[in-house]
C-alpha cells in the first residue's frame, strides 16, 4: 500500500492556484511565478519519489521513521530580490570569456542567497543554481560554491547545453566590484577547473567587462630574438612566456628566391596524446601536407597548449595563442621567403574555433581562411577587414563531444555573411564515410577545394571571383558563395 504526503500536496496545490488565479503578472515578478511553478513540480517529484510501501500503510523513510515533511522538501528557491552584478567569467582552461547574472541579497556580515543565472546578448536565464548563508569575511572577500548546474544552449558559447560545477573566491572587494578567482569542473570537456579568474560590475554597466582583477591583465611583448627554423618538428620556441612546438612542411618546389604562400593550422581536440600525437593524427586524417606539397605552398601545424578547447579561442585577446601566431610569422619570415600576399590559416573543430578568432583578429596579415566543423566562442564583432573564407562541415551529424557543430557552423556562417565576408559554404554530409569516422572529421576530398579557394583569394581581395567565373568544375555543386 502506497502513502502519500496530503499535507504536502495540499501546498503545492495552493501555490499553483495561487500562480493560476494571479492574471496580473508584471515583468518584475514574472521569473518569481515561473519559478514558483517549478519549485511546485520538483516537489511534487520528490513526494512521489520519497513515498515507500510498508505492511502496514505508513510510509517509512531509509532509517524505519516516518518521514519529516521538512527533510523531504528539495531545497526551495530564494525568497526575494539581491543585488545583480555582471560576472565575466574567463575560463582559462578553455581560452573563453563567459558572461553570467550573479544575485546577491546582503545581510549584516553575510549574503543570504547567491542565485546564478546565465546570459547572452542582453537575456538573462532562469536561474540555474542558488546558495544560502554565504559568510562575508571582514574583508569584505568571500566564497561562493555552485554544485552541479546547466548552462542552457541558448547562452552556452557552443550552443548545447554545457554541465559546469563553479566555486567563486572574491579576492578583491570595492564600491565598484569585485573580481578573482575560478575553479571547479566543465563536465561535458571532463576538464578540472584551476586557473580561471572572473570580474564583477554592476548590472546594466556597459562593456567591456573585466574578467579578472586589474593587476592580472597580461599582456604579451613580441619575440625579440628568433631561433632558427628547422622542416620538421621545432620544440622550444619562446612565445609569451611558454615554450611552444610546430611541425613545417616545405613543398618540393620551394625556391628561396621566391615568395612561397604559407598555410597555418589548427589541430582539434581529436583524443591523441599531447603534444605531437595530436599534430600527428591531424595530418593522417587531414592529408594536408601532401595537398600542400601538390599546391606548392608550406605549411605549419600548431600544436596547442593541451587546454580543455585546445586553443585560447574564445577571446579577442591579449592571448598567448595570438602572440604564437605572431611571432611565429615573424621568425617563419626570417627563415623562408613568406609570400605576405598569400598567408592563410585553416582549423578543424576545436583548431577552427581557432582559426576563425585569427580570421576576425588578424585581417591585416591573412589572405583568406578554411574553417572545418566550426563556430565562433565569442560574440562576433564586425573586424576592420572581412577576410574571405570557406566553411565546410560534415551537416546535422556533424556532433561531437554532445556539442552540435551543425548548428555552430549555421551560426557563424550567419555571422560572416551578415558581416559582409565573402564566404563559401559546403556542407559535405553527402561525402561517403572514412572508415569508421563520424560526420565531424576532416575530409581529404575537399583539400583541392581550400587550396583553390586561397589561390582565388589573395590579400586585399573584395569580390570573390567565383562570382564572374563560378564554382570550379572540380568541386561539389552543393557549394554555395555568399554574397549571392
Amino acid at each position: 500500500m502506497r502513502s502519500v504526503l496530503i499535507v504536502h500536496l495540499s501546498l503545492i496545490c495552493l501555490i499553483l492556484a495561487a500562480c493560476a488565479d494571479n492574471d496580473d503578472v508584471t515583468p518584475s515578478n514574472a521569473i518569481d511565478a515561473t519559478m514558483m511553478q517549478d519549485q511546485a513540480a520538483i516537489d511534487a517529484q520528490t513526494v512521489e519519489d520519497s513515498t515507500i510501501e510498508t505492511d502496514g500503510g505508513t510510509a517509512l523513510n531509509s532509517d524505519g521513521e516516518p518521514p519529516v515533511l521538512e527533510d523531504m522538501m528539495p531545497p526551495r528557491m530564494p525568497e526575494g530580490e539581491g543585488e545583480l552584478w555582471h560576472m565575466q567569467v574567463a575560463l582559462n582552461e578553455f581560452g573563453v570569456e563567459v558572461p553570467f547574472q550573479l544575485e546577491l541579497k546582503r545581510a549584516e556580515n553575510t549574503f543570504e542567497f547567491a542565485r546564478l543565472r546565465a546570459t547572452k546578448e542582453g537575456v538573462v536565464s532562469a536561474p540555474m543554481n542558488w546558495v544560502f548563508d554565504i559568510p562575508i569575511d571582514e574583508d569584505g572577500t568571500f566564497t561562493i560554491e555552485f554544485d552541479r548546474m546547466t548552462i542552457p544552449g541558448d547562452f552556452s558559447p557552443t550552443l548545447d547545453d554545457v554541465d559546469i560545477v563553479l566555486n567563486i573566491a572574491a579576492t578583491e572587494v570595492d564600491e565598484n566590484g569585485f573580481c578573482g578567482l575560478i575553479t571547479g569542473e566543465v563536465i561535458d570537456f571532463e576538464t578540472v577547473v584551476t586557473t580561471s579568474t572572473f570580474g564583477a560590475v554592476p548590472w546594466g554597466t556597459d562593456a567591456p567587462y573585466p574578467s579578472k582583477c586589474a593587476g592580472d591583465v597580461q599582456n604579451f611583448d613580441p619575440i625579440e630574438a628568433c631561433p632558427a627554423i628547422q622542416v620538421g618538428d621545432n620544440e622550444g620556441f619562446p612565445s609569451a612566456g611558454l615554450e611552444r612546438r610546430f611541425r613545417v612542411f616545405i613543398p618540393e618546389t620551394y625556391d628561396p628566391a621566391v615568395p612561397t604562400p604559407i598555410v597555418v593550422g589548427y589541430h582539434g581536440k581529436n583524443g591523441a596524446e599531447w603534444p605531437w600525437g595530436r599534430v600527428d593524427l591531424f595530418v593522417e586524417e587531414s592529408d594536408l601536407p601532401n595537398a600542400a606539397n601538390t599546391e606548392g605552398s608550406i605549411l605549419v601545424l600548431m600544436a596547442s597548449q593541451d587546454l580543455g578547447s585546445e586553443w585560447e579561442s574564445g577571446s579577442y585577446g591579449p592571448t598567448r595563442d595570438l602572440a604564437f601566431f605572431d611571432d611565429l610569422l615573424t621568425c617563419m619570415k626570417m627563415s623562408f621567403n613568406i609570400d605576405e600576399n598569400r598567408i592563410h590559416v585553416t582549423g578543424h573543430s576545436a583548431g577552427s574555433y581557432q582559426a576563425a578568432m585569427l580570421t576576425l583578429t588578424r585581417g591585416d596579415v591573412i589572405a583568406s581562411s578554411a574553417l572545418a566543423s566550426t563556430g565562433l566562442l565569442m560574440d562576433y564583432v564586425q573586424p576592420e577587414v572581412q577576410i574571405p573564407t570557406i566553411v565546410i562541415w560534415g551537416g546535422e551529424e556533424d556532433i561531437s563531444f554532445m556539442q552540435d557543430f551543425h548548428r555552430q557552423t549555421l551560426s557563424l556562417i550567419e555571422s560572416f555573411v551578415g558581416g559582409g565576408h565573402i564566404l563559401m559554404a559546403c556542407q559535405n554530409g553527402h561525402l561517403p564515410l572514412i572508415g569508421d569516422n563520424s560526420r565531424h572529421t576532416w575530409q581529404p576530398p575537399t583539400n583541392p577545394w581550400i587550396f583553390d579557394f586561397f589561390a582565388a583569394h589573395p590579400k586585399g581581395t573584395d569580390t570573390s571571383p567565383y562570382a564572374d567565373t563560378g564554382i570550379p568544375a572540380n568541386w561539389a555543386d552543393y557549394c554555395e558563395l555568399y554574397p549571392q
